[in-house]
């Protein structure tokens, strides 16, 4: 997306209190544009006009040559500091957010939600979801986001963690762009609002550094109940990393876990996939990676939450589910290089059996202390591939191209909407297509469900054929998850096949059904 200048923005209807702005940044930016020419001669500083964030961009293209290693840090500050300004813009009363974006690399506002939400992008993330629905969770892959709570737009007023951002948008425009994993950090803060103490949501390091007076956990989870109650069919899974043992923690009393189950209970508690009350798994089992999407939606519960087993009721019932044995995960750029099949992180006996997590990091903090580091587009659709099960980015945008990444099954602008019968199609590049059904190739992908994905940490090759017709046990059938999908290719190229008919359809309602 280009970006806005202050011209394009100064002469668009700007409200007249806000004119003197216009003003004064222009004289900013023409400034920086000479002390940034003096300094770097990049040809790009000539072109700010009114747009700061151009001045981060030159930085971290053309200042190599005068910062050498630590220009990442030097201009991680300079992007850190530029955002946060955007922040601020953002909660002035009228301020248009064409005007912010002028500080901020996008256009964050919910005109841009609203324009996702009507594309096919949005759609194909949809469709996904719903292909592996039915699926043992530890099959499922689901779009996540780091630090979730940790938004730009959630910043007010403003906060010293806040101000180092994770996210530009609030957890509930996450969940609008198609996001259903969350993580949330829990920290024992001192309220003025409150008073006391409170479970906190905070970016904070050891001993709550850098946490002052962000948002409480009960209203973040508040706001989830709300989006919840509209969506009744989502599902939403929370990682809880829980900040109540820091060393002075111990001297702050005994009641940080009841308060934050209580929160739990007040806000989302009707929402919750329970251990040991609605499924049998107990949380000392770790997560419940047999159950379902679909037996989820069957309980009346929409939300699973994964931590420890410490937060429970007052009659012992746990809340959460441990990670013990189930969780592996792997951050700080461990992605670098990853290629599915075979070179995913993670061995494939992790990838088939438990939850899988790479996470990132693109604050100041995380640049400080030489963990930046943002996975680009290539490594996301790495992380499709392998069916990487909480894929969790910073920043992320509606538009963002790592949300395409993230689609292991439809191609890019898939599926097409036209007129008349529809039929999934398999292409050459392993993607799916929206075809007219009677264009259709006549050879089928055809599975045996009852063989496995992954045998002897290789990927089982005899779990698809590709037939005429499928007979028993073969059924015709289509890749609910991105290493299915990588068998069948396999399979697709060494029967010399190039595009063969999933079992996918599009029903005369609109809805994409199964054979």
């Amino acid at each position: 997306m280009p970006l806005v200048t202050l011209d394009q923005v100064c002469t668009a209807g700007l409200p007249d209190a806000l004119a003197p702005l216009c003003t004064e940044l222009g004289k900013a930016t023409a400034e920086l544009a000479t002390q940034c020419d003096g300094a770097t001669g990049s040809a790009a500083c000539q072109t700010l006009n009114g747009n700061l964030y151009a001045l981060v961009h030159a930085c971290y293209r053309d200042g190599q040559a005068l910062f050498g290693d630590q220009t990442r840090s030097f201009c991680k500050i300079a992007d850190t500091l530029v955002s946060g300004a955007a922040a601020y813009c953002r909660q002035l009363p009228g301020a248009p957010p064409e005007l912010c974006s002028l500080m901020s690399e996008s256009l964050i506002a919910d005109s841009v939600i609203q324009e996702y939400q009507a594309s096919v992008l949005h759609t194909a993330h949809r469709l996904q979801r719903e292909l592996a629905a039915s699926l043992p969770l530890r099959h499922t892959l689901y779009v996540s986001t780091h630090n979730s709570y940790n938004a730009t737009a959630a910043n007010t007023p403003p906060t010293l963690s806040g101000s180092d951002a994770n996210q530009r948008y609030v957890i509930v425009d996450q969940l609008r762009m198609d996001v259903r994993g969350l993580e949330i950090d829990v920290h024992w803060m001192p309220s003025l609002i409150d008073g006391g103490f409170r479970p906190t949501v905070c970016h904070g390091n050891v001993q709550h550094l850098g946490c002052t007076y962000e948002r409480s956990f009960r209203e973040e989870l508040s706001e989830l109940r709300g989006w919840l109650d509209a969506n009744p069919q989502e599902v939403v899974i929370i990682g809880l990393e829980t900040r109540f043992s820091e060393p002075f923690d111990e001297y702050l009393g005994d009641g940080k876990y009841a308060a934050a189950s209580a929160d739990i209970e007040a806000t989302v508690g009707e929402r919750l996939f329970r251990p040991g009350i609605d499924t049998p798994h107990t949380c000392e089992q770790g997560q419940p990676l047999d159950v379902s999407v679909t037996e989820v939606r069957a309980a009346g519960k929409q939300l699973i939450i994964y931590g420890d087993c410490n937060y429970g009721t007052a009659e012992g019932a746990n809340l959460v589910f441990s990670t013990q044995g189930t969780h592996t995960q792997r951050g700080g750029g461990s992605y670098i290089g990853i290629q599915a099949p075979q070179a995913c992180g993670f061995s494939l006996t992790d990838l088939d059996t438990k939850w899988v997590r790479y996470y990132e990091d693109g604050t100041l903090v995380g640049a400080l202390t030489g963990v930046d580091r943002q996975a680009n587009i290539a490594e996301v659709t790495e992380m499709a591939r392998c069916n990487i099960n909480m894929p969790s980015l910073d920043h992320l945008l509606p538009f963002d191209g790592r949300m395409q990444a993230l689609i292991w099954s439809w191609d890019v602008g898939e599926p097409a909407q036209s007129e008349g019968p529809l039929r999934a199609v398999h292409n050459a590049n392993g993607h799916f297509q929206a075809v007219a059904a009677a264009n259709a190739p006549a050879l089928k992908a055809c599975a045996d469900p009852q063989q496995a994905v992954v045998l002897e940490d290789a990927l089982n090759l005899a779990r698809w054929r590709i037939a005429d017709s499928c007979t028993a046990p073969y059924l015709w059938a289509t890749p609910r998850h991105g290493l299915d999908n990588e068998i069948l290719k396999q399979v697709k190229q060494s029967s010399g096949v190039e595009r063969v008919s999933l079992s996918l359809r599009r029903a005369a309602q609109g809805e994409w059904l199964a054979d």
